[in-house]
């Protein structure tokens, strides 16, 4: 019981995390197969089962009068829709005529059946993104807006709420969001109280997708910078940071002057009108002391003090109208960055940032735990344009090697044997079930 709230236990956390999670990642095999199932329909091609699941079946039912068998099977990753002209059985006294198979009918109908689940993952994304935007506040962390503690070491050095920090722009340190490129840091030397001062840029990254964005604790970098060449800063890549926590810091002292311009308002922050300005229409420069932050001991390890200093948290609604077109944006961003990423993927960048089922429960079960049910919402449109990205590729076994077969055969109209296609089929599942494998492994062992 903590502040009259009941906590949920972890155990019992964990386990929502896992049904949700299950069938979140249903809906979305369910969309993809569904996506399938409506084409082939539409062309009177015959669909002998629409499944949910592989392995072994645990329900199965078709409806009276009806041709597909509708099934929930063992495993939760995956799903189909068997077609005529996939190397589909029938049952005993089943006749089905030529032209109700995937052969039978046009080659654009069959690209547009092969391409139909990967549309609808596309469409689910934005239907995610939509919801997230339409029914759920939205969070927008700004670096340069500053939220400052009252009473705090950044309030008595004169910084206000809303505030807005201006970084140094180092060409040297591209990436970096330069605070102060002169700030000191204090080294005991085990000499009574003195110190080696050591000349240190105060920096920060990026932002994190947290609750609570505190920047003595969560953003700053103290990076060893090279300076004996004006025109030429050099950053020191063997030991770029010194640690933010850990006995190693005990009894440093880190000051800085950070460059802050007045914000309009101190209780309330507009992002399209937030900087005080005067008679010229040029911004107010915010008075500011020097800060100096000590490490202090925090459970059983030394951190930086904290100064009261923190990136704004800004949470506002979209209206309705407007969930449209950042809906659009949201969906546009998040298949620009996949693309980029699976091209990273194809040339070797980035496969030590592939994840599979686990990465995935653990990931989204953070996101529900700090971020809320509309982020959650949101990290599963991404999802679902990444298994729409996934399955473009031309790879034995996806719908993309489905489409450009089709291609292929409709430009040269000639047929690829049946035989070879099953073949080049089977080894491309094959290699992807070893991939899922290697995966999995990577993130059994990324847990400990």
């Amino acid at each position: 019981m903590e502040g009259g709230v009941q906590t949920m236990p972890e155990w019992l956390t964990w386990i929502l995390s896992i049904l949700l999670f299950i069938i979140s990642l249903g809906v979305l095999i369910a969309i993809h197969e569904l996506g399938h199932f409506l084409a082939a329909k539409t062309f009177n091609v015959y669909v002998q089962e629409y499944a949910i699941g592989m392995g072994p079946k645990l329900f199965s039912r078709k409806r009276k009068k009806g041709e597909t068998f509708f099934s929930l099977r063992a495993v939760p990753f995956g799903g189909f829709c068997s077609m005529y002209g996939e190397d589909v059985s029938f049952e005993d006294g089943v006749r089905i005529p030529k032209e109700r198979s995937l052969e039978g009918v046009s080659h654009i109908k069959r690209f547009v059946i092969f391409g139909a689940g990967i549309a609808m993952n596309f469409l689910l994304a934005y239907v995610l993104f939509f919801i997230n935007c339409a029914a759920f506040p939205q969070t927008q962390y700004w670096s340069d807006v500053l939220e400052v503690t009252p009473n705090s070491l950044a309030y008595d050095a004169g910084l206000r709420n809303h505030d807005i920090l201006s970084f140094e722009n180092v060409e040297q340190l591209p990436g970096y969001n330069i605070i102060d490129s002169d700030a000191t840091l204090f080294i005991p030397t085990g000499n009574n109280d003195s110190y080696q001062e050591k000349e240190i840029v105060l920096a920060f990254k990026g932002l994190s997708n947290t609750n609570e964005l505190n920047f003595s604790q969560d953003l700053f970098l103290l990076l060893n910078v090279d300076k004996s060449d004006p025109n030429h800063w050099v950053l020191d890549s063997s030991k770029p940071t010194y640690p933010l926590f850990g006995d190693e810091i005990e009894g440093y002292k880190l000051s800085f002057t950070p460059v802050v311009y007045e914000g309009l308002n101190e209780t309330e922050f507009d992002p399209n009108n937030a900087l005080k300005l005067d008679e010229s229409s040029n911004p107010i420069k915010r008075n500011v002391s020097e800060i100096e932050v000590k490490t202090v001991i925090s459970s059983t390890t030394y951190v930086f003090e904290d100064i009261g200093l923190n990136a704004f948290k800004y949470v506002f609604q979209y209206s309705f109208i407007e969930s449209f077109a950042a809906a659009g944006e949201d969906w546009a961003d998040a298949n620009t960055l996949l693309f980029r990423a699976v091209g990273g993927l194809i040339i070797g960048q980035g496969w030590d940032q592939l994840g599979g089922p686990v990465a995935i429960l653990t990931q989204t079960t953070t996101i529900l735990q700090d971020m809320g049910f509309g982020y959650y919402i949101w990290y599963w449109g991404v999802i679902s344009c990444n298994l729409a990205i996934f399955n473009l590729l031309p790879f034995p076994g996806l719908d993309g090697w489905h489409l450009v077969v089709t291609i292929f055969e409709g430009a040269t109209r000639k047929k690829i044997p049946n035989k070879v296609k099953n073949v080049v089929s089977a080894v491309g599942m094959i290699l992807l079930f070893g991939l899922m494998i290697v995966v999995l492994i990577k993130d059994f062992i990324g847990l400990f």
